[in-house]
C-alpha cells in the first residue's frame, strides 16, 4: 500500500489559486507556479510563482512570471497564458515552464463568449508558449512555439501535461490540435487530436524535429490534454476524452503509437469518467495512474472531480489493479460546496517517493455565474510502504 502526507502549504497571498506545478531545483528548493482565479470560466490571472526550501511553509510571496504576464490586445480582448507545468530540465539547473496562450474577454476565456467570438473576423491563434526558469538569473523572455506540421493551425496547444525525456536529452511534447469543429453545449467548439513532438532545447529555443503519428476519436471534442512518461524505454501515454473514459497507450517508438484503449480495472470493468485529466506517477519503480473516476459515491461532484485518486498499473495487462486504488487527495467540502480537483500535476522523484499537486476550488455557481470561490492548494507526498508488496 501507499502512505501519503497532505500538505496544505501556507502561502503569502490571499489569492485563490488554481493549476499548481512543483519542480525540485538544485540543491532541494522547491519551485511551484500556479494561476489566480479570475471568477469566470476558464479565466486565470497571469502565472505566478514561489520558491521555497521545503513543502509545507516558508515559500517566498508569489510573484508574477513577468514574460508570461498577461497583456490587453484591444479594449474587448486580453490575451494571457494557462494550463502551466514545470520541468525541471535533465543535466541542468534549470526549469522549463511550458502551457499555452489564451484569449479573455470581460466575461472570461473567449471559447465560452458566444457573442465576442462572433465580432471577431478570425479567431487569435492558440499555440503552446514557454519559458526558462534558471535559479539564478530568474525567466527567459516567453516565446511561442513552432512546428512544421502546425504552420496552418489556428489552435495547437501543450497544456496541462507531462512530458518525457529521450535518453539523448531531447523533449517529447504531447499536444492536442484542433482537426474539425462541433456544437459542445451550445458553443461551437474545436474538435481535437493528439500527437507526440520531438523537440530540442538550444540555449532558450525549444525547436520541434519531428511529430509522431496523430491519434483521434470523433467523439464530442475528441481527445485532448494528454500526457507522456517514460518507463524503462517505453513511452506511456494517457489521454483526456469526452465520451466518459479516459484513453491510454504505450509505444518503444515515441513517433508511433497504437490506437489507445480505454482505461479500465483488471477485472475488466471501464472506468467511468467525465472529461478529466489522469497524469503518471513513478513510485519505487513501478507505475501508477493518478485519476478521478465515477465512485458510485461521488455524483453530486460536478464531473466525479473529487476525490482524486490513484492505482498501480500492471504492464502485462495493460489495467489498473483495482485493489491498489487509493484516495491520494480528499473529496472535502467548504459550506456545503464541493471541492473541486482534477488540474492537477504529478512528479515522480529520485529517491522512488511522488509529489501530487492540485488546488481544491471550493466554487458556488449560481447559473452560469461564479458568484463566490475559495481555493486551498495541496501537495500530497506519495511513497510505498517499506516491506509491503501490493
Amino acid at each position: 500500500m501507499l502512505q501519503i502526507k497532505v500538505i496544505k502549504p501556507g502561502l503569502k497571498s490571499s489569492g485563490d489559486y488554481f493549476h499548481p506545478s512543483v519542480a525540485l531545483l538544485p540543491g532541494g528548493d522547491w519551485l511551484m507556479c500556479m494561476q489566480a482565479l479570475a471568477g469566470h470560466s476558464d479565466h486565470y490571472g497571469s502565472p505566478e510563482y514561489c520558491v521555497s526550501s521545503e513543502l509545507g511553509d516558508g515559500w517566498s510571496a508569489p510573484s508574477v512570471i513577468l514574460p508570461m504576464e498577461s497583456h490587453a490586445l484591444s479594449a474587448e480582448l486580453t490575451e494571457g497564458v494557462a494550463d502551466v507545468r514545470l520541468f525541471a530540465l535533465p543535466g541542468s539547473t534549470r526549469v522549463l515552464a511550458i502551457g499555452c496562450n489564451t484569449f479573455y474577454t470581460a466575461k472570461g476565456a473567449l471559447a465560452w463568449d458566444k457573442e465576442a467570438a462572433r465580432s471577431l473576423q478570425a479567431p487569435p491563434r492558440q499555440v503552446p508558449v514557454y519559458s526558462i526558469y534558471n535559479p539564478g538569473s530568474g525567466w527567459s523572455p516567453m516565446r511561442k512555439l513552432e512546428a512544421p506540421s502546425m504552420v496552418s493551425c489556428d489552435n495547437w496547444r501543450v497544456a496541462c501535461a507531462q512530458l518525457a525525456f529521450t535518453p539523448e536529452g531531447q523533449i517529447l511534447l504531447p499536444v492536442y490540435f484542433e482537426t474539425g469543429r462541433v456544437e459542445f453545449y451550445g458553443h461551437d467548439s474545436p474538435q481535437f487530436s493528439v500527437c507526440v513532438m520531438q523537440a530540442v532545447l538550444q540555449g532558450d529555443d525549444l525547436s520541434i524535429l519531428n511529430s509522431s503519428n496523430v491519434l483521434s476519436h470523433p467523439v464530442a471534442r475528441g481527445f485532448c490534454e494528454p500526457s507522456l512518461y517514460d518507463y524503462h524505454g517505453e513511452y506511456f501515454l494517457t489521454i483526456r476524452a469526452e465520451d466518459g473514459r479516459g484513453y491510454w497507450s504505450c509505444s518503444a517508438d515515441p513517433m508511433h503509437f497504437p490506437e489507445p484503449r480505454p482505461w479500465s480495472f483488471s477485472d475488466g470493468e471501464l472506468l467511468k469518467m467525465s472529461s478529466t485529466q489522469q497524469h503518471w506517477l513513478e513510485l519505487n519503480g513501478k507505475l501508477y495512474l493518478v485519476y478521478t473516476r465515477d465512485t458510485g459515491k461521488n455524483s453530486d461532484v460536478m464531473r466525479f472531480r473529487a476525490p482524486l485518486l490513484i492505482a498501480r498499473f500492471d504492464l502485462e495487462t495493460g489495467t489498473l489493479d483495482r485493489n491498489s486504488e487509493q484516495v491520494v487527495l480528499p473529496h472535502e467540502t467548504r459550506d456545503g460546496v464541493h471541492g473541486l480537483l482534477g488540474n492537477f500535476h504529478c512528479l515522480s522523484l529520485p529517491d522512488g517517493s511522488g509529489i501530487v499537486v492540485d488546488a481544491a476550488a471550493f466554487l458556488k455557481v449560481r447559473g452560469d455565474d461564479i458568484v463566490g470561490q475559495y481555493t486551498e492548494v495541496w501537495i500530497a507526498q506519495v511513497q510505498e510502504v517499506t516491506g509491503v508488496s501490493i
